[in-house]
């Protein structure tokens, strides 16, 4: 636009009973464009949040048919389709798409629910996601006790002992080293778990939130556990496990 602008002050002198319409019609152009760039970031949202309304409209629609949903042709595909659409949709502030995220997500419960078994065995099939989630949530707590199966029961004498030759032992080079070493390989598996929780695919938030907050404190409890006066220590992500949205 500017450029035009340019372009326009290197032209010569038109008829006045002219010059002055063709220049009213050009600035009027020119103040659109520059007024549309100028809200180009509210423009992009109103978009955004219309592509999302249409895709909860579409499947509110399907769900509404409730129970013939088990004869529902291609339904897996359909409702495949609609999440691909809604995951392409551009992200929205957290605000104003909590109710277009809690109508969807209502809504892709409802249709599962309802034909449990056309979901089965795919990334949509919501029992099989809980328990993924429930094992990796194992997963970091037990990296997080650092403690072997059935320490638990160990008398207190026992513990103490174990702490004194892990204390003797971390005194000497290759204690450090091993201790290192143990560390390391302990937070390639917490990463993995935060790598793989985000891979999980679709559980009703309701589901999830419990475990989320579950799965946070683990990750914490693990990273608290690293020395801040250790070399190479992690400030630890041990926030939220950024989960994606349906």
């Amino acid at each position: 636009m500017k450029g035009l602008q340019a372009e326009w002050k290197t032209i010569g002198p038109v008829r006045k009973s002219k010059s002055e319409q063709v220049w009213q019609r050009f600035r009027t152009a020119a103040d659109k464009v520059f007024d549309r760039y100028r809200n180009r970031d509210a423009q992009a949202l109103a978009e955004r949040v219309s592509r999302r309304e249409m895709i909860c409209t579409e499947i509110e629609a399907l769900a509404a048919r409730g129970g013939a949903l088990a004869e529902e042709s291609g339904l897996l595909e359909k409702v495949r389709s609609l999440r691909t659409g809604w995951q392409q949709a551009g992200a929205l502030p957290r605000d104003s798409g909590r109710s277009l995220t809690d109508r969807f997500e209502q809504a892709l419960g409802a249709i599962v629910a309802a034909s449990p078994a056309t979901f089965r065995h795919t990334e949509l099939d919501v029992d099989a996601n809980r328990r993924q989630l429930e094992l990796l949530c194992e997963r970091v707590e037990k990296l997080a006790t650092r403690e072997p199966v059935g320490a638990g029961a160990a008398s207190p004498v026992a513990t103490l002992a174990s702490q004194l030759r892990e204390a003797l032992a971390a005194n000497t080079i290759g204690g450090r080293v091993d201790e290192e070493s143990r560390w390391k390989n302990s937070e390639y598996e917490v990463r993995g778990a935060q790598d793989a929780w985000r891979q999980v695919g679709f559980v009703p938030e309701a589901a999830t939130a419990p475990l989320t907050a579950r799965f946070q404190r683990a990750c914490q409890r693990f990273y608290g556990q690293r020395r801040p006066s250790a070399p190479g220590a992690p400030g630890g992500p041990g926030g939220r496990p950024n989960r994606p949205r349906s």
